[in-house]
């Protein structure tokens, strides 16, 4: 009964923490995507090749991260023609 009657009071509190985090600055991001030193890109690939490129990083257990750094840094060192 308590619940029903005073469950609005716990839902401000939520609302109100939230809100202080937000103004604080607080991120709820971890990690690469957390780190200034790091920035996210973007493209879009034909879906077969992207199905074909996550199985061969499952069977080679890599991270999609490593192939991308290793691809545009040898892209950029001249080691890779387009």
């Amino acid at each position: 009964m308590s619940d029903k009657r005073f469950g609005f009071l716990r839902d401000k509190a939520a609302q109100a923490e939230q809100a202080a985090e937000a103004e604080a600055g607080v991120s709820e991001q971890f990690g690469r995507r957390a780190d200034p030193t790091y920035a996210q890109i973007n493209a879009n690939i034909p879906a077969d090749l992207r199905r074909r490129f996550r199985a061969d990083l499952a069977m080679n257990e890599r991270k999609m991260q490593e192939v991308l750094e290793l691809l545009i840094e040898g892209y950029l060192d001249g080691r890779f023609k387009v």
